[in-house]
């Protein structure tokens, strides 16, 4: 599966979801600090919650990426659009992109992409496209959980 982030400036970034010939590319805004809020869900998870949600803000609209656990340790991702704030429909609606994969790949290829963006900029650059402070402790909690 192929997980990648990309910031923009001033507060704007586009999350790629990618398996096989099923994509989804959304654009979202820093209402939410959605890339630490998704290292923090796969965190929960790996400590055996059931289900996690990240809310992906956009102007006007969201996403929610759910990533519910199921027998076996897989992981089913499923992202869910709504026109305007709180209308994506998680428990009736039709995802726009689902995945399923072992739990156990999933925080390698989270760890992967924000690794990806330490190489390429700095935290201080992070956090002046981005307006969130680079989400270093849960991503050092997950690579802990990791080793």
């Amino acid at each position: 599966m192929l997980f990648h982030f990309e910031l923009h400036d001033a507060g704007w970034a586009t999350v790629f979801f990618a398996q096989g010939a099923a994509s989804h590319e959304l654009p979202f805004s820093y209402l939410r600090d959605s890339p630490r809020d998704m290292i923090e869900a796969v965190v929960r998870l790996l400590r055996g919650s059931a289900e996690e949600r990240v809310t992906f803000m956009q102007e006007p609209g969201e996403v929610v990426l759910q990533m519910r656990r199921l027998a076996g340790d897989l992981i089913h991702l499923k992202l869910f659009e709504g026109e305007d704030w709180g209308m994506a429909d998680v428990a009736g609606g039709e995802p726009v992109f689902r995945h399923k994969l072992p739990l156990a790949r999933l925080p390698g290829i989270v760890e992967a992409e924000f690794g990806r963006m330490l190489r390429e900029s700095s935290p201080a650059d992070y956090q002046a496209r981005w307006g969130f402070a680079f989400p270093a402790q849960p991503l050092e909690e997950m690579r802990a959980r990791l080793r």
